[in-house]
């Protein structure tokens, strides 16, 4: 079964759970399998937010980054995978966890006003558990220290990043993908007040390999939660969010296609101080279902994949 698919240029990737395809160059390896992506997620950590604040609303959500200045944070992010094709188990299901720190830091403001950011991970841990069998280790070494750039706005849209490549080709990459999207996240319009629902839609497209394209469409509502998070020194709002993530991906070259779509859920923790936001801490889910389709009849048909996906981000120091 597994030199079947990998003939037909399909690879899952055990350690990372992702569901991609490739030039035939490897079938399924286990847990240093050489994934190819994973997509962001609504993942979240401590960035210093300014708030414009016109008469007493909270409005205008933007970064300002410290210059010369490095922070970071503490990440932990596990995932459940099931994998099947016609109702029947194609990958055994396997649960992952990885854990470490993230930094992050402002490499370069451009004219028109955009960030260029520059997030790496390192300390990384982490450990696969497979059905019926103990946790065993995950080699993360390929991807401990190393970084990506990201290009955004003042509100955090991503508008270009650089550097998924060299993750791909160092193995297990796609398991901090989401970390590293998540250094700079999408802030809301603004924060609600009272029982207020504030909405946001929003694409992001991201540049995974030659040839291959992913778009992702975020629908999100965002609404403030009454308690106070009982780690937060001072005063703290938690803004809770929940929505719909749908991705498209295409490989026109090789004829196929993957869509998706996840359930989002999470929670972001603001620090409030003075006229501006610290946004501290971050707690997030999502439940995906991946289908790939080859765009040649007869040449794949369809595989399913389910991905359950749960994280944390907290700041290091500063703002608890």
């Amino acid at each position: 079964m597994v030199s079947e698919w990998s003939a037909a240029r399909l690879r899952v990737s055990e350690a990372g759970g992702w569901l991609i395809w490739s030039s035939g160059r490897s079938a399924v390896t286990g847990q240093a399998a050489t994934s190819m992506r994973g997509m962001f997620t609504a993942v979240g950590l401590c960035l210093l937010v300014v708030v414009a604040l016109p008469g007493s609303s909270l409005a205008g959500l933007k970064y300002r980054f410290q210059e010369d200045q490095v922070e970071s944070f503490r990440f932990e992010a596990s995932r459940s995978v099931r994998t099947e094709r016609s109702g029947v188990t194609l990958i055994q299901p396997f649960k992952t966890r990885v854990s470490g720190r993230t930094q992050r830091y402002l490499a370069r403001i451009f004219r028109d006003g955009t960030l260029g950011v520059v997030v790496r991970t390192w300390e990384l841990t982490g450990a696969i558990e497979r059905a019926g069998a103990e946790a065993t280790a995950l080699d993360l070494s390929g991807v401990d220290g190393r970084s990506v750039s990201l290009r955004v706005d003042r509100s955090g849209a991503l508008l270009d990043s650089y550097g998924w490549l060299q993750l791909r080709r160092s193995g297990s990459g796609d398991l901090v993908d989401e970390v590293l999207l998540g250094a700079v996240p999408r802030l809301p319009p603004r924060i609600p007040d009272g029982d207020e629902v504030v909405a946001s839609t929003y694409r992001l497209a991201l540049p995974i390999e030659e040839g291959l394209s992913c778009d992702q469409t975020w629908v999100l509502s965002y609404f403030r939660l009454s308690e106070q998070p009982p780690t937060c020194r001072g005063a703290c709002a938690t803004v809770a969010y929940e929505g719909t993530v749908r991705e498209s991906c295409e490989d026109r070259a090789r004829g196929l296609k993957r869509g998706a779509v996840a359930k989002v859920s999470g929670q972001l923790e603001i620090k409030e101080h003075a006229a501006s936001r610290r946004l501290r801490a971050h707690r997030w889910s999502l439940d995906w279902e991946r289908r790939l389709t080859s765009a040649r009849d007869g040449e794949i048909g369809d595989v399913i994949q389910h991905l359950q996906s749960d994280g944390s981000l907290v700041a290091e120091v500063s703002v608890q």
